[in-house]
């Protein structure tokens, strides 16, 4: 939280100087693809959402700060490199608020459109894809059925 960031095996960066979430999601001080490949899929964002499910005297500053860096993150990187997995970790600390809600649908609908293939990067997206279904499936199943006694998700 003190706006230093440290991705194995490289040295602790600072990437938010003054604890704001602006953060330059061009950073790439290493000018290493394991680096920036870890560092704008926004992963690490998770380790903030976990200190806040943690509980605690400092939960409510691991929250705010993983909002103000997960905004920033939403302005700053396209949607062909976040992970849904990613939003839907983060979204656990904001049930229910559509400003995150709504980034792991339109970033599964953007990965459906633009598969990859059976390799690799394109396996790791469908499943990514398939978690982020059963996770808004499973947040919708309690939802009021709507016309024609289906719900809302279609099930």
């Amino acid at each position: 939280m003190a706006g230093r960031l440290t991705i194995a095996p490289f040295p602790a960066v600072t990437i938010d100087p003054h604890w704001d979430g602006d953060i330059n999601w061009q950073l790439d001080p290493f000018g290493h693809p394991t680096w920036s490949g870890d560092f704008r899929p926004g992963g690490w964002i998770e380790m903030l959402v976990s200190g806040y499910l943690a509980g605690g005297p400092g939960a409510q500053a691991y929250r705010a700060r993983a909002k103000a860096i997960t905004m920033s993150w939403l302005r700053g990187v396209p949607v062909s490199v976040r992970d849904p997995g990613t939003l839907i970790c983060i979204s656990d600390a904001f049930p229910g608020q559509p400003w995150i809600q709504d980034q792991i649908v339109s970033s599964v609908d953007y990965y459906a459109a633009h598969w990859l293939g059976a390799w690799n990067h394109g396996s790791s997206r469908t499943w990514s894809c398939c978690a982020s279904a059963a996770v808004t499936r499973r947040r919708h199943s309690a939802a009021p059925r709507g016309a024609g006694g289906r719900r809302p998700c279609g099930r």
